[in-house]
């Protein structure tokens, strides 16, 4: 997609489980229908807005990470890495068309501009940055203000404290829970004024002990796809 709305969520609602197609565009964004009711789901929340399951909610997993194949095969070893075989066709398409579209600066086919609102003026259209959000509040972290920060900053959302960080190994932003207020780099790891450690996405204590980073709910997208699904977020801009 245009919007660069990678997410992830469980299709098992009331201990049913529902099958999926992209049936529709809606501001900008794919509009998912499920098989069994014909409702519409946004793929971003997880909830359904049309449809005989009209407030129901997809549970949502663990946030998707992103992974060069190299480093996939690394970090789990025994993975299977599924790549495919595009027709001639289909490799033109992409050289053409989507190269263009998922590059930092984007590019919005005229199909997607009929289904949309109008924008949020407050960043560019298609600019790239991390979207997170909790119960009554959402914040984008534009990418350039990230980079602006070394790459990484310390932030309060909802009460709570968050790390937002370019991860080293796969170049995408990543946000999790950790209580620090200080932090800096050392090579590729980030060192926190807790004795913490962050490396390959994951915590390391001052014991050595490894644990895993606790994500919150996020998503690395456009500037538009994120004002659209949370309309007035707040924007990182310090």
């Amino acid at each position: 997609m245009a919007c660069n709305t990678g997410i992830s969520s469980s299709p098992t609602v009331d201990g049913t489980t529902l099958e999926f197609r992209v049936a529709a565009l809606h501001n900008g964004l794919a509009l998912m229908e499920d098989l069994q009711t014909r409702s519409y789901w946004d793929h971003v929340t997880g909830e359904c807005i049309h449809g005989p399951m009209r407030g129901a909610q997809l549970p949502q997993v663990t946030p998707l990470r992103y992974y060069p194949a190299a480093k996939a095969v690394q970090r789990f070893p025994r993975a299977r890495l599924a790549l495919s075989r595009p027709s001639v066709r289909q490799r033109v398409l992409q050289r053409m068309v989507l190269r263009k579209m998922l590059g930092d600066e984007g590019h919005l086919p005229s199909v997607f501009t009929p289904s949309m609102t109008k924008d949020d003026e407050r960043r560019p259209r298609m600019e790239l940055g991390l979207g997170v959000w909790w119960p009554g509040i959402s914040r984008f972290y534009p990418m350039d203000v990230l980079r602006g920060r070394d790459r990484a900053l310390l932030d309060g959302l909802g009460g709570r404290r968050i790390l937002v960080f370019v991860d080293p190994g796969s170049t995408a932003p990543v946000a999790v829970r950790l209580d620090a207020h200080e932090h800096h780099w050392n090579g590729d790891e980030l060192v926190l004024d807790t004795g913490d450690v962050v490396r390959d996405l994951q915590r390391v204590d001052p014991q050595g002990a490894v644990h895993p980073l606790e994500l919150v709910p996020q998503i690395f997208t456009r500037w538009y796809g994120f004002s659209a699904t949370f309309p007035g977020c707040d924007v990182f801009e310090r």
